[in-house]
């Protein structure tokens, strides 16, 4: 049964019952004021005599009657049933006129009501269907400032939401189409040049040992990039499923960081890079998965050389009192600022910002910052000088010695 029919069936039953018991109130009044009547006609009839021993004696008064010569009883009863049916007769005629008129004004209310309670109900059935249909463009904007105005703000919201939920998945989905047609040649690339050189070596061209080892080598180099593509497209996928296995346990930062850039140095040096450590005096302890933060590290050293080419390369380590918190920046282009806060999405490419020449899959700096997640830290970017990235690791153990410091 519809709402409207509810609320009209529930008016009228309320009316109702509240008139017939009314009604029912008033005929036991009635009957109580028949009695109260008859009680007092009959003390009218009686006579009370006192003589002079003070005896007392009470006589019937029999000629009381107004009805002339009727009982006076009976005349007394007959006429207040008289006036008694009358007065249920107007009882009733004035309940029945009132209950019609009760009836029609709470037809009518009832109707003004429905109306406005069906008004917004319309409107979030009418912009439901639009949603379904696709269109997520015309809010509600509902202005009473009733009950409702919760409930379509809350759709106005929803829809918003959803929209945007629409457009990003869309555009990750551009994005990652992007991607596989970006990888497919990015693999396609190296992969031609490996069966080229493997093919001038069987084919003789190679004709030389010196000539066949440089074949072979630039074969091997090509495929290190390949597998250095699949490798990430390998993490990205156990980071998307929740299956990245993380190892922590409690390593010293400074000896970690100072170490790995000592490790870089000399094949960053070999293409025209440097690399410095900087850290000032104290402890800094986290928990650690050193062969994940290895690929931080490297992914974000190789994008300093891959978007700059010769660039200078600076870690800082340093301690903002809750946090163990180290950087690494370069000193080159740098990113649009409106391209910083996209630079963790996944397959977002800045490569229009810094080197559109370069290849790039979007997935190492979005790998960066799940594995800082993964160990409870945080990844952010900000131009200074060059890209700088950001690295915060919670303490552990004893480490409260650690100063600030300004690198």
């Amino acid at each position: 049964m519809k709402m409207k029919n509810q609320l009209f069936i529930s008016n009228a039953s309320i009316i109702l019952v509240s008139l017939a018991m009314l009604m029912a109130v008033m005929f036991a009044a009635m009957k109580i004021a028949e009695h109260s009547y008859m009680d007092r006609v009959n003390e009218m009839r009686r006579v009370t005599i006192v003589d002079q021993n003070g005896d007392t004696t009470i006589l019937e008064n029999e000629g009381a009657g107004p009805e002339g010569g009727e009982d006076t009883e009976n005349g007394l009863y007959s006429r207040y049933k008289r006036e008694i049916t009358a007065l249920f007769i107007l009882f009733l005629t004035v309940g029945a006129s009132a209950a019609a008129l009760i009836f029609v004004l709470s037809n009518l209310f009832t109707r003004m009501m429905l109306k406005h309670i069906m008004s917004p109900i319309d409107t979030l059935i009418d912009a439901a269907k639009r949603v379904s249909e696709g269109d997520l463009d015309v809010p509600i904007s509902y202005d009473n400032e009733d009950e409702f105005k919760e409930v379509c703000d809350t759709f106005d919201e929803m829809q918003t939401h959803l929209k945007e939920g629409i457009e990003k998945n869309l555009a990750y989905e551009r994005a990652r189409t992007t991607m596989i047609t970006d990888i497919s040649h990015d693999l396609r690339t190296p992969l031609t040049s490996v069966k080229g050189f493997l093919k001038g070596i069987l084919d003789g061209v190679a004709d030389t040992p010196e000539k066949q080892r440089t074949y072979v080598e630039i074969a091997y180099k090509k495929a290190g990039s390949m597998d250095a593509l699949l490798d990430k497209l390998f993490y990205f996928s156990k980071l998307e499923t929740d299956n990245m296995p993380v190892y922590l346990t409690e390593c010293d930062l400074k000896s970690y960081l100072s170490e790995y850039a000592r490790a870089v140095e000399p094949e960053l040096n070999s293409r025209g890079c440097g690399i410095e450590f900087e850290c000032a005096e104290g402890e800094y302890y986290s928990q650690l998965d050193k062969a994940q933060m290895n690929r931080v590290l490297d992914n974000l050293v190789e994008n300093a050389v891959k978007y700059n080419g010769n660039v200078q390369i600076k870690i800082c380590l340093y301690s903002d009192g809750e946090n163990n918190v180290f950087y690494v920046s370069d000193n080159g282009s740098g990113v649009d600022e409106e391209k910083i806060g996209h630079l963790f999405e996944r397959f977002y490419r800045a490569d229009a910002a810094r080197s559109s020449k370069r290849e790039g899959s979007g997935l190492g700096l979005y790998i960066v910052k799940r594995i800082a997640e993964l160990h409870g830290g945080t990844a952010s970017a900000e131009n200074d000088g060059g890209l700088k990235i950001t690295i915060t690791l919670p303490k552990t153990g004893d480490d409260i010695n650690g100063q600030d410091i300004d690198c």
